[in-house]
């Protein structure tokens, strides 16, 4: 019973999610610090490529991120993940496999810093990352279809007026 009412208080923290699964660094480091009431010592969490199959693939990098300790800050530069920094997924270690976050909240008041909540069947945890931002892959822009039917129409609408004008002279010349 504790452990719904828990949830449910922890999933309503989150006001606004993030559809982002992927993410990127804001500066040269970043900062993690988990919450986890219930098993603070043994939470690991790991980093991973944007493109990475967190099922089959390894962590680039892996910490504790524990909230007693020194929050665990990669510097983007000279970490292992150096070349993940602009578009990586952040994901949590529970009984041997990798989940993705359950849901992710940008902290209020609070510039570049997000709130991950990870499930993994019964179990639960919580993990801040500061100068982050969503990922958002740069693709090339289409041109709309509105345009194109904007064009047609506009061609069409030219030569109906050019039209009308040549029968408009035919008629006063007749």
């Amino acid at each position: 019973m504790f452990l719904k009412k828990s949830l449910s208080v922890l999933i309503l923290m989150v006001v606004t999610s993030v559809a982002s699964a992927n993410w990127a660094a804001t500066d040269g480091s970043s900062a993690f610090i988990s919450i986890n009431a219930f098993t603070p010592l043994t939470d690991t969490f790991g980093i991973f490529g944007g493109s990475a199959d967190i099922s089959t693939d390894a962590p680039l990098l892996t910490f504790s991120g524990e909230f007693l300790e020194p929050a665990s800050t990669i510097n983007w530069g000279s970490s292992p993940a150096s070349s993940v920094a602009s578009d990586f997924q952040v994901a949590w270690k529970s009984a041997g496999s990798w989940y993705l976050p359950f849901s992710v909240g940008p902290v209020l008041n609070v510039a570049d810093t997000y709130q991950f909540v990870f499930l993994a069947g019964t179990s639960f945890t919580i993990l801040y990352a500061t100068d982050i931002t969503p990922f958002e892959a740069t693709a090339p822009i289409p041109v709309p279809s509105a345009i194109w039917m904007f064009g047609a129409g506009l061609v069409g609408l030219l030569s109906s007026v050019g039209r009308k004008k040549r029968i408009s002279a035919n008629v006063v010349t007749a």
